[in-house]
């Protein structure tokens, strides 16, 4: 199933925000309670993440989920 720009958009931004902070898959995945192969299918846009665990990757990242989206929402 193709995947929508947003889900393309929120993908790419989870992956630059997570490079900013310096974290691996793996320490973000650690963070938010998640296996990093999760991370990993996330920043691929192979899943989409509920939003609660949208919320507990933002969390990881040290930003708000609102961040995380809004930036996603500009680049859709």
């Amino acid at each position: 199933m193709a995947r929508s720009r947003f889900a393309i958009a929120f993908a790419r931004t989870l992956r630059r925000q997570r490079l900013r902070a310096g974290l691996t898959q793996e320490r973000l995945a650690e963070r938010a309670g998640v296996h990093p192969t999760y991370v990993s299918m996330v920043e691929t846009s192979k899943k989409v993440p509920t939003l609660e665990v949208a919320q507990r990757l933002a969390k990881g990242l040290g930003i708000r989920l609102s961040k995380l989206v809004g930036e996603a929402e500009t680049t859709a």
